[in-house]
């Protein structure tokens, strides 16, 4: 699945949840919706795992590997799971699918409802 982060950035405002977009090798946040970024202050351009989690290293619970091929490229999978947020003692039902950026040349980023 192809998507221009820039349309994304347009029309994500209108959901009524947070999304953010990581790219999947480096775990950078490339885009936050506005919930987001309530939520968390000035996360884009830092990794998700302390941004999000306050975590030094990539959470153990990451997903981003389950949603790529062996080849780094995006499964079509969508995963829904629960997590617990420690930084703000909230549960979350999250929803992750790996797509592929025009920007990014090709490589997969990950969304995350």
């Amino acid at each position: 699945m192809t998507v221009d982060l820039e349309y994304l950035a347009q029309n994500c405002s209108l959901l009524p949840f947070g999304l953010y977009v990581v790219d999947v090798k480096t775990y950078v946040i490339l885009h936050v919706n506005q919930l987001v970024a309530d939520a968390y202050g000035d996360v884009l351009g830092r990794k998700c795992h302390m941004a999000l989690y306050g975590m030094e290293t990539p959470c153990v619970h990451c997903r981003i590997p389950d949603l790529l091929d062996a080849q780094g490229q995006p499964t079509g999978k969508t995963l829904v799971w629960e997590r617990f947020n420690e930084m703000n003692d909230r549960w979350y039902q999250l929803h992750e699918k790996a797509l592929v950026l025009p920007a990014d040349h090709g490589h997969a980023s990950a969304k995350q409802i």
